[in-house]
């Protein structure tokens, strides 16, 4: 009985470590790393679409000129 009731316990502490399944709660850290991410994916987008604009505009101005 005594020995049952150990690894019951064992197998109830492995269970609880972490985060419960279903939730959005986040660590600090994580929070800060899921925004560098964030901050970094818009970074490169903008950057993007920042070069692509001023290569249409180039080519706007280009085609009027002539």
């Amino acid at each position: 009985m005594e020995q049952s009731t150990e690894i019951n316990n064992i197998e109830i502490t492995k269970r609880k470590k972490g985060r419960p399944k279903g939730t959005n709660i986040y660590t600090p850290e994580e929070i800060k790393e899921r925004a560098r991410q964030r901050a970094r994916l818009n970074y490169s987008l903008n950057f993007e679409k920042e070069r692509e604009r001023k290569r249409l505009e180039y080519h706007a101005k280009k085609k009027n000129v002539v």
